[in-house]
């Protein structure tokens, strides 16, 4: 007997329904998600608020990496009110960094050391016992608020979601914007469910509203700077008190092994090489190496170099110079005099103390700096090539020539990253949220 229509596409029909079912739970689920944490959340603020007055606010930063951490400001600005007990939560969901309990263990032995000499407390969120490693149910830590630092790939225990449910979440990425890439600065996840993100500027808050496809969403953008800023408010009148350049190279090249990964910021497998060998040729230079710290995996892992050779490359660099790779680079910024950099945070984070940037083009870049940003960056020293880079190199780092300052100045202007107070505003704001004063 011959099938009808129906019956011959009946499963097709049927995979479809099914799918549009999924895909409507699962953009549902989120909306759903986000409506039961604003509850949640107007709960926890009537709760600080009515939090006697001469007990104090716990906060717990959440930092995978050191190299990423940008509030220091604001953990001071926090112990200096008497309003806040902050303390910086060591975690372990970088899912770039994937680290077994062993390495784990020995990264947050290092970071326990930088934050000691940084005079911050620390917790790790993280347990380790030989091979196993354990998240924390931040509940144990009893925060009040939970600042994020990063959005990627947090595990269940310590997501916005569960931790709503115990504390106020608010947000500040690790890295100052740049290309506007909104599936990266404000659709994930995390983003979604925290109840506050402090944001560059107003600008940015709005670009990051219109942007998003749930009304649920768009509340929270919370205009303040960025505190890693914070650090470069007054370098315009700061000389730096050494000849030094930093060279602050990206990890995002070609990958075979990641090739999902769709970011081509980096020019490193271009020309690691031959900036490396300009720098010893030129020794009247205090050369920097500030990586990018998924740099040294990456290149393993996509077999550019060996590990031995990769040692071998960071270890003549400090022969020359100085090797920076955790967070605690401030101070050298405001020594130096130029960047070399392909970095996409650093463009704007550089671009804040008024001082030259070399922009190390990667021609297979499909992003493009948004309209907030684009006529700062036009007014960079961008290099396609290495012509191009030697030729930049003479005319900014050795005749000491910025025809492009004026204009780079007015426009870091304009985009609102020059003398910046985040930490200031951002304390304001939860000051506020919690009806306390300073």
């Amino acid at each position: 007997m011959k099938k009808s229509f129906r019956d011959r596409f009946r499963p097709l029909l049927y995979k479809m329904h099914l799918h549009g079912l999924y895909t409507w739970l699962r953009e549902n689920s989120t909306v759903l998600k986000v409506l039961i944490c604003k509850c949640r959340y107007a709960r926890h603020v009537k709760r600080l608020r009515s939090k006697p007055q001469e007990e104090k606010i716990r906060v717990l930063f959440i930092v995978s990496e050191i190299a990423k951490w940008k509030e220091q400001r604001v953990y001071e600005a926090m112990e200096k009110s008497g309003q806040f007990e902050p303390i910086v939560g060591l975690s372990g969901w970088n899912k770039q960094l994937n680290l077994s309990a062993t390495e784990l263990d020995a990264v947050h032995k290092r970071a326990e050391d930088f934050f000691v000499r940084l005079g911050d407390r620390t917790v790790r969120t993280v347990k380790t016992d030989g091979d196993r490693k354990e998240y924390c149910d931040l509940s144990e830590f009893k925060p009040d608020i939970v600042y994020y630092t990063e959005p990627w790939a947090p595990c269940a225990k310590q997501d916005p979601w569960t931790v709503s449910k115990f504390a106020l979440t608010v947000y500040t990425p690790y890295f100052t914007p740049n290309y506007g890439v909104l599936s990266l600065d404000c659709h994930q996840y995390v983003h979604r469910l925290i109840y506050a993100y402090f944001t560059l500027n107003e600008a940015w808050s709005e670009a990051y509203r219109h942007s998003l496809r749930f009304v649920a969403h768009s509340t929270k953008f919370v205009p303040t700077g960025h505190p890693g800023l914070d650090f470069f408010s007054d370098a315009l009148n700061i000389l730096p008190r050494k000849n030094s350049v930093i060279y602050a190279p990206h990890f995002s090249f070609y990958n075979p092994n990641e090739p999902e990964y769709k970011q081509r910021y980096s020019t490193f497998d271009k020309n690691r090489n031959e900036i490396l060998d300009y720098a010893k040729r030129h020794s009247e230079f205090n050369w920097i190496f500030k990586p990018h710290p998924v740099l040294r995996e990456w290149i393993r892992s996509s077999g550019l170099m060996t590990q031995v050779e990769v040692d071998d490359y960071f270890s003549e660099w400090a022969k020359i110079g100085t090797v920076c790779e955790d967070g605690d680079y401030q101070d050298l910024f405001l020594d130096s005099r130029a960047i070399i950099t392909d970095c996409g945070s650093f463009l704007t984070e550089y671009g804040s103390t008024g001082r030259p940037v070399i922009h190390l083009i990667n021609s297979s870049n499909t992003y493009a700096p948004t309209f907030l940003i684009k006529n700062l960056y036009e007014n960079y020293y961008k290099v396609h090539n290495l012509e191009e880079m030697y030729k930049i190199f003479k005319l900014v780092l050795e005749d000491w020539e910025d025809p492009l300052k004026q204009g780079r100045i007015h426009e870091a202007n304009i985009a609102g990253i020059l003398q910046s107070d985040a930490a200031t505003l951002i304390l304001e704001y939860l000051l506020g949220l919690c009806e306390r004063h300073a």
